[in-house]
């Protein structure tokens, strides 16, 4: 429903500002929420990881003055998402690996379990 409301594209011009910023922090969450549980359930998200709003999400929250407290996290979470994908595609478990690139990702698990368990 997100992507037949375009709310994947930048805000049409004729949007005033408040409704521009909704626009995109709807899209924001609904990229957030599809990774997350991408991620929990290990399965692939269904939105692409190059998506556009969110590889320039990062320093969105300054855009305006109109902006929320939350919309920091909303970024910083957006960025996790994308770390996590890159990391997840980076692990393909298909693909052979040296043995110190098995160690360096087993490595980085418990920092994977404190962002999703804890």
């Amino acid at each position: 429903m997100a992507i037949e409301l375009e709310l994947n594209q930048p805000p049409p011009p004729t949007c005033d500002t408040r409704e521009a910023l909704n626009r995109v922090r709807t899209w924001l969450n609904c990229y957030c929420v599809d990774g997350s549980h991408a991620i929990q359930f290990g399965k692939l998200p269904m939105l692409r990881l190059d998506d556009y709003l969110a590889r320039n999400s990062r320093d969105w929250y300054r855009t305006s003055p109109l902006n929320t407290a939350f919309d920091v996290h909303l970024c910083a979470y957006v960025q996790l998402i994308i770390h996590m994908a890159k990391w997840r595609e980076y692990i393909k478990p298909d693909e052979p690996r040296e043995q110190d690139e098995v160690s360096a990702l087993f490595a980085l698990l418990p920092v994977y379990r404190f962002l999703h368990v804890g």
